[in-house]
């Protein structure tokens, strides 16, 4: 007499760990989707959220103290903590006179804590470069000597 399992018993055993595979990788994979599409939704989410969001510099008053002044070019309000102002690649603490932003407003940048700008490019004897960035838009003004 032989010893062992016969080849239905074997059949039905393959059957059920091939199944039992495909089910631990449906499973896998649907989870793994969901992450995917969890993740690409806060990723538009954010990039929508950056492309409203847009300045661009009306006028710059070139002198000391120096004053910029800023038009809300986006679609949603934008508050005076959102935006930052570069001059020559140096960051500098703002000020604005209208907080939040509002879409199509101007509003005036100045220098906070009692830093000036100081956007006299004559007396610095080059010219002066001023970037406003809000979301990772930014705008560019030159202060010419």
């Amino acid at each position: 007499m032989r010893k062992g399992i016969t080849p239905v018993i074997a059949m039905i055993l393959l059957i059920l760990i091939v199944v039992a595979l495909g089910g631990v990788f449906a499973a896998w994979t649907t989870r793994s989707w969901e992450q995917l599409g969890e993740t690409g939704e806060q990723q538009i989410q954010q990039v929508s959220g950056q492309l409203q969001r847009s300045i661009t510099i009306d006028t710059v008053d070139c002198s000391d103290p120096g004053t910029v002044y800023v038009r809300n070019s986006g679609s949603v309000d934008i508050t005076c903590a959102e935006m930052s102002v570069y001059i020559d690649n140096v960051r500098y603490d703002t000020a604005c006179t209208d907080d939040p932003l509002t879409e199509g407003s101007v509003t005036d940048l100045t220098g906070s804590g009692g830093t000036d700008y100081n956007l006299d490019a004559a007396t610095a004897g080059a010219d002066i470069r001023v970037r406003v960035t809000v979301s990772g838009n930014s705008a560019t003004y030159t202060c010419r000597a």
